[in-house]
């Protein structure tokens, strides 16, 4: 006998084998078949203890070839008591008659084949889920709400509690509680709220969507630093999530998005070893987060192997670097807030430009809309207040191309990897900040009040540059306007090329345009004042298509320095001095007019002021 590699048996083995019967034997589901067809054990006929299967005579030579042939779900793994060297499916026997006539009556040991059950196929998640079917989890350990998971003391309780509760809410759907994405909305008073992330939502089935509510909004009467105290929150409340995820269900794929304050969360839970398998993504980040897993404004930012930032060159992040503890307010936030849309201009608080409002979804926002730039009361005033309904639809997320410059950078990316974004707006090729100049017709009303009229020219200067850093951005045009005499309400109108990201530059300026027996000088110590009351630009939008005004200077810019107070180097304002010796204020009585910013200053030649702020055209 011989087995299928063609090796005799040693001859213990051989005189064992010379008898009548030969069993068949089958662990598992399948069958044994034979090469001549005449000693084949099938499954069935094994289970019902089949002759061919129990006995299988051998009269005269036995030579025979058997092949193990596993049912539907299994697999052949091996044979038993012979051939267990073999590296296939075949088990061969070449023993002559005489050997067998020897052993008659006898009954040698069976030939086994083993075969193994196939893993089950996963069942597939075939279900598309949206914004409809995002399940807001409450982790927040001051909940209102009875039974609310973040009430519990124990980790294990905990993680028992939010398994089952993302249990019954995708109860119809169980094969799809394998891949997550997890969101982690940007302030507590949002409650879990998952609209800034409508555009990460994917359009093919698998991905199981969660958002974490981690706080209660805090007042100023039970936490002296409600923005600290909610951001451990969003932390604590992350990682028992995670936990219940990493633990409670069988090998998870999760993503985590974070925005603005849960993007400091999500940043720092990062860093924590034990969720190496998860991918987080950060973007909107504040000024707070550590500086080792803060991004680069202006970039797409691999930061460790799970880590993705992502960061507008015009968010808030640029300009304000608090610390990471305690409550922190920004020395300055030279930047622009918002730009009115419509109205009279009057401007807003230097707040967030795109902190909050463009990184997320298509989704309509109501407390602060696109308001222009300049004081602190603005914000509280009506005007900013009457343009409710501004809809935000950010493009970078908005736009497949770009958003998997993310997800391509996380997987395949190194750290330290960067891609420039620029600015938030239309896009152009690959997804970089738009650089070419548009063109809008603008208005611009002003005022002029020399003092020694005839042998002074008072002359401003409005240049919009196209300052940047990362991309080469071509400047725009100036609009000037100069007078020798006195002028009230002038308004100024054409067309001007504007880049979609500027410095406005403001430069004012005397020059000396007397004949030869005077010159310029203060009049009776008066001081020449040169006012904008607005500057207001009109143009396409170049990715809506929708026509759009926007109030770059408002009449109501840097009313908390009423004169004589004037612009300093520090001060929270949008506006900065660059060089000069005029100063920059806001005009009431005794200035005239009292509705428009100004820049004043000494009558002699050649003397000026220079000032500027950023200004973002579009959302």
């Amino acid at each position: 006998m011989r087995i299928n590699t063609g090796l005799p048996l040693a001859l213990s083995c051989v005189a064992l084998l010379t008898a009548c019967s030969h069993p068949l034997e089958i662990v598992g589901e399948g069958d044994i078949l034979s090469a001549s067809g005449d000693r084949s054990c099938l499954l069935e006929e094994y289970r019902a203890e089949a002759e061919n299967c129990v006995d299988n005579t051998v009269s005269g030579a036995y030579q025979e070839t058997y092949y193990a042939q596993p049912r539907s779900g299994w697999t052949f793994d091996r044979w038993e008591n012979y051939c267990i060297d073999a590296t296939n499916n075949e088990c061969s026997f070449d023993v002559s008659v005489d050997v067998v006539q020897q052993a008659w009556g006898q009954t040698a040991s069976p030939l086994r084949a083993v075969f193994v059950e196939n893993d089950p196929a996963p069942e597939v998640c075939n279900t598309v889920f949206d914004e409809n079917d995002v399940y807001i989890i409450d982790l927040s350990e001051d909940s209102e709400t009875p039974g609310a998971c973040g009430l519990l003391d124990d980790e294990n309780d905990i993680a028992d509690c939010v398994a089952g509760k993302i249990r019954a809410a995708f109860d119809h759907t169980p094969e799809c509680l394998s891949t997550f994405d997890v969101f982690v909305p940007g302030t507590s008073s949002e409650d879990g709220s998952f609209k800034q992330f409508t555009e990460i939502m994917s359009s093919s089935p698998g991905r199981t969507y969660l958002s974490l509510q981690y706080s209660y909004e805090s007042t100023l009467w039970d936490d002296k630093m409600p923005y600290d105290k909610s951001t451990a929150e969003a932390q604590t409340a992350l990682k028992h999530l995670l936990n219940a995820l990493e633990h409670r269900f069988d090998d998870p794929d999760v993503r985590v998005f974070g925005h603005s304050k849960g993007s400091d969360a999500v940043a720092r839970v990062s860093r924590n070893t034990a969720y190496d398998d998860v991918q987080f993504f950060a973007f909107a980040q504040p000024g707070r987060t550590p500086s080792d897993v803060r991004g680069t404004p202006g970039y797409v930012e691999k930061l460790d192997d799970n880590l993705v930032v992502l960061t507008w060159q015009n968010d808030e992040v640029k300009f304000y670097s608090g610390g990471q503890t305690g409550f922190q307010t920004p020395e300055t936030w030279g930047f622009p807030g918002y730009v009115n849309q419509a109205g009279g201009g009057q401007t807003a608080w230097p707040s967030r430009i795109d902190h909050h409002d463009t990184y997320g979804g298509d989704y309509e926002k109501k407390a602060y809309p696109y308001c222009a730039t300049g004081n602190k009361l603005a914000m509280f005033l009506s005007e900013c207040k009457s343009q409710n309904g501004v809809r935000y639809r950010p493009w970078f997320w908005g736009n497949t191309q770009c958003t998997n410059i993310a997800f391509d950078m996380m997987n395949t990316g190194s750290t330290g990897d960067r891609y420039y974004i620029g600015y938030s707006g239309p896009r152009a090729a690959g997804c970089k900040d738009t650089v070419s100049n548009i063109t809008a017709s603008y208005s611009l009303r002003y005022s002029m009040n020399i003092a020694d009229q005839d042998d002074c020219e008072y002359k401003m200067e409005l240049a919009f540059r196209g300052l940047d850093f990362g991309v080469t951005r071509p400047d725009g045009d100036k609009i000037t306007v100069s007078s020798r005499v006195d002028k009230y309400g002038v308004r100024k109108t054409g067309t001007v090329s504007l880049p979609l990201h500027m410095h406005l530059n403001w430069k004012a300026s005397m020059k000396d345009v007397s004949g030869k027996f005077s010159k310029c000088i203060n009049y009776a110590g008066a001081k020449s004042e040169g006012y904008i009351h607005s500057l207001v630009v009109s143009f396409y939008h170049p990715r809506t298509g929708e026509y759009t005004s926007r109030t770059l200077i408002g009449n109501s810019e840097g009313v908390e320095y009423l004169w004589p107070l004037k612009l300093a180097d520090k001060n929270n304002v949008a506006w900065r001095k660059t060089s000069g010796d005029w100063d920059l204020h806001f005009g009431i009585p005794p200035s005239y007019p009292y509705d428009a910013l100004m820049v004043k200053g000494s009558t002699t030649d050649n003397i000026n002021g220079q000032f500027y702020k950023w200004v973002h055209l579009l959302d």
